[in-house]
């Protein structure tokens, strides 16, 4: 089950230190590439479908990261 980029933020980068925001950007980067993996591969669409979606998945990913965006923007700015 996919939450909201709001959600995200709260649970997992509000209060963070840089480098741990850090650490969960390098996460959700290594989650689309295991996504992205397993649309390329050989016999995917063969097995049983997933809910969600990869592409759901990725979806909601990247908007995790403009959510992400917007805050460092506005953390870099000291609004």
């Amino acid at each position: 089950m996919m939450i909201s980029p709001e959600s995200h933020y709260e649970e997992y980068l509000k209060g963070k230190t840089k480098e741990e925001i850090m650490t969960a950007i390098r996460g959700l980067k290594q989650e689309i590439g295991r996504l992205k993996n397993s649309m390329e591969s050989l016999g995917y669409g063969d097995n049983p479908i997933t809910i969600p979606y990869e592409s759901t998945c990725i979806y909601w990913i990247h908007e995790y990261f403009e959510k992400i965006n917007k805050f460092t923007i506005r953390y870099e700015r000291g609004i």
